[in-house]
């Protein structure tokens, strides 16, 4: 998948600074086990961010404490200027954060529909549920060819589609992704960036995703952060990331 200039939408926050997503020196793990030591990630209004690394450095134990189902053990997390670091998950969602997990997060023998209604959790408003599913499956045509269907008989690619769709559902202004493409045939990988860049641009929606492919990461997003061992390594925009020579040696293969 090669990077093209309109590939990704320009951002709408780059003078955002400070007022979206800000992470601050966070120490996190689970038990008495340290992951993280002190990371340090901003995200503003509009734009794609990619997490690379090497597997266990603590990308998805970071994505884990942003949404807040790991404590904060030292730092902050602020979004539009709340602090969320004391806050539960469900919290965080009324906040304007949504989260797909890794794999393909679905109920099998619930249809397309139920997976949508299951979303909007935090809509008492029957209207609003109903313009988000119409958002969902305008911006996502597939699932409304199988809006009834069980998520069983779906492939990966729809799959994760489907989590994406359950997601928006809260009407997010971001939206973190973990390993989005995880277990993905290179066609359904095509796909489900296709999808990610759609929600970027239609929606204007942020996105924070860690992705095991750094390359096509790196590709699809504004701005990338690369960890090693639970700390910040090298960050940047994504293109020059790309370009890094050392970079490239140690996470592009070349």
């Amino acid at each position: 998948m090669a990077l093209e200039a309109d590939r990704v939408a320009p951002r709408s926050g780059d003078d955002a600074h400070g007022d979206f997503l800000m992470v601050e020196d966070i120490v996190s793990g689970y038990g008495r086990q340290e992951i993280l030591h002190g990371i340090s990630l901003e995200v503003r209004a509009g734009e794609i961010v990619a997490i690379i690394g090497p597997n266990g450095c603590g990308k998805s134990t970071f994505l884990k404490a942003v949404m807040r189902f790991l404590p904060a053990w030292q730092g902050s997390i602020r979004f539009q200027g709340a602090d969320l670091t004391p806050l539960s998950p469900d919290k965080t969602v009324r906040r304007g954060i949504s989260f797909v997990p890794q794999g393909h997060a679905v109920f099998p023998d619930m249809t397309v529909d139920e997976h949508l209604d299951m979303g909007a959790w935090i809509l008492t408003d029957e209207q609003k549920k109903r313009t988000a599913r119409e958002r969902a499956y305008e911006l996502i045509p597939r699932l409304a060819e199988r809006k009834r269907q069980a998520a069983k008989t779906m492939s990966g690619g729809e799959q994760q589609m489907l989590s994406i769709a359950r997601a928006l559902m809260t009407a997010p202004e971001l939206l973190i992704l973990d390993e989005p493409t995880l277990g993905l045939s290179p066609k359904l990988v095509d796909l489900t960036f296709e999808t990610i860049l759609e929600v970027n641009r239609r929606l204007g929606v942020a996105i924070l995703m860690v992705e095991q492919n750094a390359a096509v990461a790196l590709e699809n997003s504004h701005r990338g952060y690369v960890l090693e061992m639970g700390n910040n390594k090298y960050q940047g925009e994504s293109a020059e990331l790309l370009r890094d020579e050392r970079v490239r040696r140690a996470y592009l293969g070349g």
